[in-house]
């Protein structure tokens, strides 16, 4: 039997503070195949190795810096009674 150093399995709740999302989230996620699903550890239980979580968080802050602030920032002109009011930046997506 092979062995993985540093690996531990991880139930929900400690997923949930990994990677900051509510188990309800992370569960619509794996269905949807955007998160890694679990393994079976018992008849009635599942976690996830540790090794999974970890890619998935490099994973995801790959992702973020190819993106950049793009998605996240968008510079909207501001409606103002001065002629020389410039732009502004405005958060946008926050209800992901």
């Amino acid at each position: 039997m092979q062995t993985c150093p540093g690996e531990v399995l991880h139930r929900i709740q400690s997923v949930e503070g990994r990677v900051g999302l509510k188990k309800s989230k992370i569960w619509q996620m794996v269905k949807a195949g955007e998160f890694p699903a679990p393994i079976r550890i018992s008849a009635g239980a599942v976690a996830w190795p540790s090794s999974t979580i970890d890619q998935w968080i490099e994973d995801r802050i790959k992702a973020s810096s190819r993106e950049g602030l793009s998605e996240v920032y968008a510079i909207r002109p501001q409606p103002s009674s001065r002629p020389h009011s410039g732009h502004a930046k405005e958060l946008v997506g926050a209800a992901r």
